[in-house]
């Protein structure tokens, strides 16, 4: 086995696999090439948990939430922690919805809405096969509660925050340098 510094992932030359230090479990040279073609980027729980989740904590029932790339439902469907246990099924029903252009990432946003406690049946309604990117889900226009995708939400408060240091410094820097 094989470390390689630059990349920082474990290459095991017997197998053909390739480890990505933030996933759980190796990933064969086939799948990586097709997560190159798609863009896949599996993100972990713990990044919802630590970054995601104190942002929106505090109004999970104001918005549905959306991940029109959802892969896995990671950056979703650990809300359901948040949610109580006699509560989920509705919450889902009204607030959760996911789309990926892959059948294997659909099976296991599915598979892991059951290990919240969402029934199959039920997942399989707000849990859709769908290229986002060619047309935007006509679900989402008749909905109850504002759409909320989580990526540009997120993304939209850092490049906001950035904005706002960078016009703090340049506040500074005229200050400091005392331009007119």
């Amino acid at each position: 086995m094989k470390i390689s510094k630059k990349n920082y992932k474990i290459i095991c030359k017997d197998t053909g696999f390739i480890r990505d230090p933030g996933t759980s479990y190796p990933v064969s040279l086939a799948i990586e090439k097709r997560r190159r073609e798609f863009g896949e980027h599996l993100t972990s729980i713990d990044i919802f948990r630590k970054y995601i989740l104190p942002e929106i904590k505090d109004c999970l029932y104001e918005y549905t939430w959306v991940d029109l790339f959802a892969g896995e439902g990671n950056l979703i469907l650990p809300i359901l922690e948040s949610i109580p246990l006699q509560k989920r099924i509705k919450f889902f029903k009204e607030h959760i919805f996911l789309f990926d252009i892959q059948k294997e990432m659909i099976s296991s946003s599915i598979n892991n809405a059951v290990r919240y406690g969402i029934p199959v049946e039920i997942a399989t309604q707000n849990i859709l096969l769908k290229d986002t990117l060619k047309e935007y889900p006509p679900i989402l226009k008749r909905l109850k509660y504002p759409v909320y995708h989580i990526i540009w939400g997120i993304l939209s408060k850092i490049l906001n925050e950035i904005c706002n240091t960078f016009l703090v410094a340049m506040k500074v820097i005229k200050i400091y340098i005392r331009l007119p």
